[in-house]
């Protein structure tokens, strides 16, 4: 049961999700209005209590952080009245502390004991990673969350702030300039500090006014760096929508400890299925986007063999590929359709993600080495390439562990074994048009390219620079040139700014 917190606006106040949802909420305070969120008082804890009191011995009400809430405050008041009532304090909020009361609920089912039982939430609460970033800092400014000076330079810069909670302190988890895009890339990859291990069960992301192909883009995002089984999407409550605004987004999830829970086996599986069928119809025209074309009906025969039927069966686009466990992939992936995307994204970066770690591995960096094999182990699982992500897998502890005599004697064995896939893809992924067909990029083009490169790294804008790779695919480029924008794209896929700047000055001055 959930006691739910209160909306209050100017035409009165609603409880929240049962009498005003998320997407309401917003569309008032996009129109001018006014909305402000608050706790239940202590007499309705009190009653909330008593009421279910009597269809059990002992209540358990886990509470939000007291950085962002008053709950717990409250709610301890009112338990006051009672000898069986224990009210935990989550220390996080929203799907995080879903996790928690999820993990209680499989705990109550072991028939352990009270005080066992919260004594082992206090201590698995510390696992729980909580961290929201907001695409604009209105709604916070609103609530006197941030003051006007922080909120007007935040508007001036398009910052875009990421808050975690951890230990029951509210803190700035990062602040990104940029494009939003830009921003949720940055936070996604600082979600997931290379020291950690989520525990691979589940993951929450939880939205507010999030578009559904973000959504998508957001969860292949994150697969890029760690590995879930479920990813669950879930529509931030009106409360939590009124203090961030349209935008938002949390990856809410549970560090990986000597005791998994298993906590998505509390879903049903129709209800698993539910989430994924919107991304899917999404990601049809993802892959169309990725590929330039419609994807292959691979399910268009018709059913109609008998079981006398010589007739070969027509393989899987999958099945022939060598080092990759197509059924798997599917099931890592939620769909078909979105392991077609992610492979296309694996065979794409494959260059890129071998050179820089040969550079970190080179120059002995093996934290970053650490991080980036960290990455490459989980995309390889999600793609079927299960050798390649155990050999990963083992050079990523071997890192953590500062076993770098492991990682000097395995390096080039994997690297091996990891550019094997250029090969092994290129059949999927090789170029529909050669360079002969295409047009030649003449030089008015080219500086044209160039200048919205420089553009683009001054505003660390990677969707600008996207757009004029994507652009360039379509000519035919003079070999010094092509070299040139190799070496800014593979600055742009790291982020790297800067450098970006360095190779087009440096071009200027030629």
């Amino acid at each position: 049961p959930i006691l739910s917190f209160s909306i209050r606006t100017e035409k009165g106040s609603f409880k929240d999700s049962v009498q005003m949802g998320a997407d309401e909420l917003i569309r008032h305070i996009g129109a001018g209005g006014m909305a402000e969120s608050s706790p239940p008082e202590v007499s309705e804890y009190t009653a909330f209590f008593a009421e279910h009191l009597k269809g059990t011995h002992h209540l358990i009400h886990i509470a939000l952080t007291t950085g962002m809430s008053e709950d717990y405050r409250r709610a301890c008041e009112a338990a006051e009245a009672f000898e069986n009532v224990t009210v935990i304090n989550s220390e996080c909020l929203s799907s995080a502390a879903g996790i928690l009361v999820l993990i209680a609920y499989k705990l109550m089912q072991q028939d352990i004991a009270t005080d066992a039982l919260v004594k082992e939430l206090e201590q698995v609460k510390k696992r729980l990673r909580c961290s929201f970033i907001m695409d604009t800092t209105d709604y916070m400014a609103r609530r006197g969350y941030i003051g006007g000076k922080l909120h007007s330079l935040a508007k001036a810069l398009d910052l875009h702030p990421c808050l975690s909670f951890k230990n029951d302190e509210t803190t700035l988890g990062g602040v990104w300039m940029g494009s939003t895009k830009y921003a949720y890339k940055k936070y996604i990859h600082k979600a997931f500090p290379v020291d950690i291990i989520p525990d691979s069960d589940i993951a929450f992301i939880t939205y507010a006014d999030v578009p559904e192909e973000t959504l998508l883009w957001i969860r292949e995002e994150i697969s890029k760096v760690a590995y879930f089984e479920h990813i669950v999407f879930q529509q931030a409550s009106a409360a939590i929508s009124s203090n961030c605004g349209p935008g938002t987004f949390g990856i809410l999830y549970f560090v990986k400890g000597n005791k998994s829970y298993h906590i998505a086996s509390l879903f049903p599986e129709e209800a698993k299925d539910s989430y994924e069928e919107a991304a899917e119809e999404v990601m049809d025209d993802v892959t169309d986007d990725v590929s330039g074309q419609d994807a292959p009906d691979v399910e268009s025969r018709p059913d109609t063999e008998s079981e006398t039927d010589d007739t070969p069966v027509e393989k899987k686009w999958y099945e022939e590929i060598e080092g990759i466990d197509g059924k798997t992939a599917i099931e890592n992936s939620g769909s078909e359709e979105a392991f077609r995307t992610v492979l296309k994204i694996f065979y794409d970066s494959i260059h890129v993600k071998a050179k820089e770690l040969g550079a970190y591995y080179d120059s002995e960096d093996w934290k970053n080495y650490t991080i980036k094999i960290h990455a490459l182990k989980s995309s390889a699982k999600l793609i079927g390439a299960t050798e390649l992500s155990e050999e990963a897998y083992a050079l990523e502890m071997a890192g953590k562990e500062g076993n770098t005599e492991y990682i000097r004697e395995h390096h080039d064995r994997f690297m091996e074994q990891y550019m094997r896939y250029e090969e092994n893809l290129a059949g999927l992924y090789g170029a529909s048009e050669s360079e002969e067909d295409k047009p030649v990029a003449d030089a008015n083009l080219l500086e044209s390219a160039y200048e919205a490169l420089k553009e683009g790294a001054e505003m660390m804008d990677s969707d600008m620079l996207d757009d004029v790779f994507e652009e360039l695919k379509d000519y035919a480029l003079p070999a010094e040139d092509a070299s040139l924008l190799q070496k800014i794209k593979e600055k742009a896929d790291s982020f790297d700014y800067e450098g970006i700047l360095q190779i087009l000055k440096e071009r200027m001055q030629e």
